[in-house]
């Protein structure tokens, strides 16, 4: 009887193992994998062993534990876009998973026969998403709602003006850091505390209805704001099409020279403002005149000594942390992450400034027992050179929002291999795609890639990949990175 119990125990041990349930694997054979995965990382690394470049690389269980290999690992990095990560990190732990941006219309004034008598106030948070991006690409969209409400609520004229209260940030718009030669560029918008359309004008440059006539330039939003000097004409030659134009910086006049060609389709392009604040303002007022809403005093700014305090709401408008963050991570928005990098300040130390910011996001990271000596910070964005961060610091920040309650926002914020984002078009055709979830990065000299990746294996791991002094085209440097993931995914 016990020679039978035994020969079915063991019986029973082969049907579990043939049903697909192995033993785990080993202390030898973990060993061994690590071995050759360092094996192969390090000839991986030595293609890139190009005078003056110096790279960074760790790569980690998701979960915790020991790097599995690690390059340069204490060393300071620029690390490009790939500041998003720690911002988001921040964001998610200052502002909370439930932080809301609110953007709020106010009637300052009895209202009497439809007349408002006194003001409009508007009141802002630095809400980045009111634009046509949620709301089928019209960037007044929201002021529309708006004038609506107003109507609604039976006003047809106001005697005073529409004041702008921007208090909560600064009114630096425009970091100290950044390129002053690529400030009319999109990733070098503006952030004030009200902003429309990533604080940018939408301009559509189309051929002119004969050769010699004036290329058709058309503003989103229509505005006045910006003032159009037209220098482009049509070609019937194809060879002559080119064309371009300039915004000096503080200038709102905005001048496209060159030629446009007949034969070519309508070409859009982003420009920026030079001020956020009163382009926003500009726009609401243009708007409710378009809505038959007549503002007598045009807008004013917010006396940021002596706010006016709201008096009867008549609109609002709200944006959520986790619509947000992946506008700002997928696309890699610069204008999203310093409106987050100065919200970030207004709640921890009072007011949305990029020191503010800057002090806040540190704060958390030396809590997390990072240690100051391993980052320096000045924006949100990554844009800004003056940024540093060591591959331990990163990958640090990472695992922490891995293991804690704001994973699932965190990771959801990021570009998906082969599938959307900056990684749309990268990972298409590799056994990577779907299973990579990272923040690209470039600025001149810089490349960088960092995430998650779910190997084979069916484990996670984070990863760190910073380039600087980048020696050869980012292309080459996007093929070698995919190249390191794609190791990590068949050997983790």
């Amino acid at each position: 009887m016990f020679r039978l119990r035994r020969i079915l125990v063991c019986l029973l041990a082969c049907i579990a193992l043939t049903c697909g349930h192995a033993p785990p694997r080993s202390v030898a054979d973990e060993s061994e994998s690590g071995a050759k995965l360092k094996a192969l990382l390090d000839a991986h690394l030595a293609t890139r062993n190009l005078p003056g470049e110096v790279i960074g690389v760790l790569v980690a269980d998701a979960g915790g534990g020991q790097p599995v290999y690690e390059q340069n690992g204490k060393r300071l990095f620029i690390p490009a876009s790939n500041m998003k990560l720690v911002t988001t990190a921040a964001a998610l732990e200052i502002l909370g998973c439930a932080f809301k941006f609110k953007t709020s219309l106010y009637r300052q004034g009895p209202l009497e026969n439809g007349i408002v008598k006194g003001d409009l106030l508007v009141a802002g948070s630095g809400d980045p998403n009111i634009s046509g991006r949620f709301h089928d690409k019209d960037p007044a969209a929201i002021f529309k709602k708006w004038a609506a409400k107003l109507k609604a609520a039976g006003i047809k004229r106001v005697t005073g003006s529409i004041i702008l209260d921007d208090t909560v940030f600064d009114r630096v718009f425009i970091h100290a850091d950044w390129p002053k030669n690529q400030l009319q560029e999109w990733y070098e918008a503006p952030v004030g505390a009200l902003a429309l359309n990533d604080s940018c004008v939408d301009v559509t440059v189309k051929p002119g209805t004969q050769a010699g006539a004036p290329a058709v330039i058309i503003f989103s939003p229509p505005t006045k704001y910006l003032q159009l000097a037209n220098r482009c004409t049509t070609t019937s030659n194809k060879k002559k099409h080119t064309f371009g134009y300039t915004r000096r910086h503080g200038s709102t006049t905005l001048t496209v020279r060159g030629k446009f060609w007949t034969g070519t389709k309508a070409r859009t392009f982003n420009v920026t403002v030079p001020d956020p604040v009163k382009y926003f303002g500009t726009v609401l007022l243009e708007t409710l005149a378009s809505e038959g809403i007549r503002v007598s005093g045009g807008i004013r700014m917010a006396d940021p000594g002596a706010p006016p305090s709201p008096e009867v709401e008549v609109a609002t408008h709200t944006s959520t942390l986790e619509k947000t963050l992946p506008v700002m991570n997928k696309r890699s928005q610069n204008f999203y992450a310093e409106c987050i990098f100065k919200a970030i300040g207004k709640k921890s130390k009072g007011k949305g400034t990029f020191e503010n910011g800057a002090a806040a996001v540190g704060g958390v990271l030396e809590k997390w027992g990072i240690s100051k000596s391993s980052f320096t910070l000045r924006d949100g964005s990554g844009l800004s050179k003056k940024n540093m961060i060591t591959p331990q610091a990163l990958l640090a920040v990472m695992r922490k929002v891995y293991g804690g309650k704001h994973k699932k926002m965190f990771l959801g914020s990021l570009a998906v291999g082969g599938v959307d984002g900056t990684l749309k078009k990268r990972f298409r055709k590799s056994p990577v795609k779907g299973n990579v979830r990272a923040k690209s990065g470039y600025l001149t000299g810089t490349s960088a890639l960092s995430g998650f990746v779910t190997g084979k294996s069916g484990k996670t791991a984070a990863f760190v990949i910073l380039i600087n002094g980048l020696k050869t085209s980012n292309a080459q440097a996007k093929k070698w990175q995919q190249k390191l993931v794609e190791i990590v995914y068949e050997e983790f």
